[in-house]
């Protein structure tokens, strides 16, 4: 059921349709991905038995979990000095990095020997919807793309600030 509060989240930072991002004004409950989340389990829970079925969802937390530490290992490579509102304890140095997180190091090796463990019929299953979303999140951010490309080339232009 967490999967509704994520697509209301990433509806309501502009990943997705914001119209996926509407909430039940009585209760707060994010309905529309609530309901597309029951839609999807329904379409999918007769494609196979429970536990390849909740493999594949492993395979996609494990893929989540490898991107969210990796994500905090290039922001601190991109961005050093950005400030942080936590610290992250036990860094060591990374060749030609400099000092990054031993945490988020450990979350991807482990992530990736997790993965490695699963069923290949999970894996595979996880492949599809993850490549799919790559697309699909690739298309819905192209004119994004092309607005910040347009505005970096005018640093003049009111929100070039922002790219």
């Amino acid at each position: 059921m967490a999967s509704c509060r994520r697509i209301y989240a990433m509806a309501s930072a502009g990943a997705l349709p914001r119209r996926l991002a509407t909430i039940s004004g009585g209760t707060g409950v994010p309905i529309t991905g609530l309901a597309m989340t029951a839609v999807l389990a329904a379409l999918v829970s007769p494609l196979g038995d429970l536990g390849t079925i909740a493999d594949i969802t492993n395979f996609a937390l494990f893929v989540a979990f490898t991107m969210v530490n990796a994500s905090l290992i290039l922001l601190r490579r991109r961005h050093p000095h950005a400030a942080r509102p936590f610290r992250v304890p036990g860094s060591l140095p990374l060749p030609g990095w400099g000092a990054m997180p031993l945490l988020p190091r450990l979350g991807i090796a482990t992530s990736a020997l997790l993965i490695v463990n699963l069923d290949q019929d999970a894996i595979l299953g996880g492949l599809a919807p993850l490549a799919t979303g790559i697309l699909l999140a690739w298309i819905w951010r192209a004119p994004h793309r092309r607005a910040a490309a347009e505005l970096a080339k005018h640093p003049d232009r009111p929100g070039a600030d922002r790219v």
